[in-house]
This record gives C-alpha cells, sequence and structure tokens, in this order.
C-alpha cells in the first residue's frame, strides 16, 4: 500500500494496458505484477539476495530479450531455467524499464516532496549477452500459443534514475489464465470506457506496439475522464504476425 499521495500516482503511471491478440484489452494494475509472488527474477544491490531466472549467476543475459519493449519469449530462453518454476512457457517479455515514463518531474508534488534518486547497482549486474543458438533461431519466427507475459520493471517507480547506470529490477511472470482474469469487461466498462475507446483508436487501429500515456498530457482531453486511467504503460500484442 503506498503510503504517499504522490506515491500512488506514480505508482498509477505504472499500471499496463495488454491489448491482446483475442481482441480484447487487459488491465493490470502495479500491484498486480509487482507482488512478490509473482515475481521469477529480482536483482537487488545485495548479491546475495539476487533472485535468477533469465539473468544468470554469471551477469548473461538472452540477446532476444536485451533490446525491444516488447518481444517473445521463445522456448530456447526456457530450456535452463529452473525445473522448479510451476509454469515455463513461452509468452511474451515487456520491458517496462524502456518505457518508463520521463517526466515524473511534471507531477504537482507538494514543495516539500522531492522525488528521490534511485541508487545504482554496485557491481555490473549484465557482464554479457546469451545469442540464440543457430539451431534455435527459427523459434524467433514463431508465434507462442497464449499470452503469457514476463514483465520487467525497476523496483522503485517512485524514484529516478540517470541513463548511465544500472539499477535493480523485477521480472514477474503473468500466465494467460490469471490474465484472462484483468481483462476489461462488461461490468468494468463503467470506469475504463473512455481509455478502451483511446487504445482501441490510437494503438490498435495504428498497430503501435508498444508506447505509455502520461496524464499530464491527456489532463483536459474530453476523452478521457480523471488521470489514473490514462496514466499507463501500453503494450499491443497484437502487433505479432500470426
Amino acid at each position: 500500500m503506498s503510503d504517499t499521495p504522490e506515491k500512488t500516482t506514480i505508482e498509477s503511471m505504472n499500471d499496463i494496458f495488454i491489448l491482446r491478440a483475442n481482441g480484447k484489452i487487459a488491465h493490470l494494475e502495479y500491484e498486480d505484477y509487482a507482488n512478490e509472488s509473482v515475481i521469477i527474477e529480482s536483482i537487488t544491490r545485495n548479491a546475495d539476495k539476487r533472485k535468477y531466472f533469465f539473468a544468470d549467476k554469471n551477469g548473461s543475459f538472452p540477446l532476444n530479450l536485451a533490446g525491444p519493449t516488447v518481444t517473445k519469449v521463445i522456448d530456447w530462453n526456457l530450456e535452463t531455467q529452473p525445473s522448479s518454476h510451476p509454469q515455463k512457457r513461452p509468452g511474451y517479455f515487456i520491458d517496462l524499464r524502456r518505457i518508463t515514463l520521463n517526466r515524473l518531474d511534471l507531477l504537482n508534488l507538494k514543495p516539500e516532496s522531492k522525488l528521490k534518486q534511485d541508487k545504482p547497482l554496485t557491481d555490473e549486474a549484465h557482464k554479457g549477452l546469451q545469442e540464440v543458438p543457430e539451431n534455435r533461431l527459427y523459434q524467433l519466427g514463431q508465434n507462442p500459443d497464449e499470452d503469457n507475459l514476463y514483465i520487467a520493471f525497476y523496483k522503485h517507480p517512485a524514484k529516478v534514475r540517470s541513463p548511465n547506470n544500472a539499477y535493480g529490477y523485477c521480472i514477474s511472470y503473468i500466465p494467460a489464465s490469471v490474465l484472462d482474469e484483468y481483462e476489461i469487461s462488461d461490468n468494468k466498462i463503467a470506469t475504463l470506457e473512455d481509455t478502451k475507446s483511446l487504445l482501441e483508436f490510437y494503438y490498435g487501429q495504428t498497430c503501435v506496439q508498444s508506447g505509455a500515456m502520461n496524464p499530464e498530457d491527456f489532463e483536459s482531453h474530453h476523452q478521457v475522464n480523471g488521470g489514473s486511467a490514462a496514466a499507463c504503460y501500453v503494450a499491443n500484442l497484437r502487433t505479432f504476425k500470426s
């Protein structure tokens, strides 16, 4: 639970709207994917408390997940992962670190409120990239059967960071069966219909793959009611060829 109105607002800016291949839109709030129970990788300043999944203890990270904001998690990415993980299925990787809203300073914070600087990692967490083996490259052209989500995000959304440093992050796993529960259904449309319509026009119909909306952009927009629904990340999974 957030302890200040400012932190609540910033956390709402970390909500995600996912345009699914089934034609529906799912809405994840920050707490839905930041809950400890769904986190499968956690890189902290304290190396002894780190949890690895895609990254290994040598700091190597899969090349196919290292650059895009939204991409596929293929079978090869899961072949060497901990067998104890209950659900290792291909899906989609959404890297919120790469589409982080950069205008937190535009929030109307109280004069005494200042956003704190995040503390960078003391070591180089990622020291190399794992290339997809040649005999697995064909998997990059295949779409997952389900839109299971792997979401990478900074551990401290209410803090600011420099592009020159590496910071602690987490990766959570939301299986497609759970994502179904977060679809915007008829009984939720009353509060989200305007946002849903905007997303369909500006992301769905234009085939934009990812982006972010800032409440400051929509303050006087007649289509958007209330700031929190418009403050979010967007991932359009419909852009992947079937």
